[in-house]
């Protein structure tokens, strides 16, 4: 956080060091799939490796577990669409993954420490003729 209890909004980024070559695929991979299925078994499966052991070289690797990074990545893409006003956040949730906005929400908070209405209020592109 910044001084003043505001929420630092910056991208996260895909780490390189010490990642091996089959996570690295994945990781390059996950952010134009988030609308499907994520699960521990899916991205095991895409990564070449038991479950088990993904979650294990994951985590390893990554710092997190692998859903942890996931929400991560959706929320990262909640973000973009968020600064667009014509987008509603029931819209945003299902394109980021979320199955439902409050998920979505409450994701919002433990990353952001802002609900997706105030990053929105905050952030969305204001159409020219509002600025004229």
């Amino acid at each position: 956080k910044r001084p003043g209890g505001q929420a630092q909004f910056s991208a996260y980024l895909i780490p390189e060091a010490g990642t091996t070559a089959r996570l690295t695929g994945l990781l390059e991979w996950l952010p134009g799939n988030i609308a499907n299925d994520l699960s521990l078994e899916t991205m095991a499966e895409r990564a070449g490796m038991t479950p088990r052991t993904f979650s294990r070289v994951f985590t390893r690797d990554l710092g997190m577990s692998p859903a942890r990074y996931v929400e991560r990545v959706r929320v990262e893409a909640a973000r973009a669409l968020l600064q667009d006003e014509a987008i509603t956040i029931g819209q945003v949730a299902k394109l980021c993954g979320f199955r439902h906005p409050e998920t979505l929400r409450r994701a919002f908070q433990r990353h952001l420490s802002v609900s997706p209405q105030e990053y929105a209020e905050r952030f969305a592109r204001k159409s020219l003729a509002a600025a004229i």
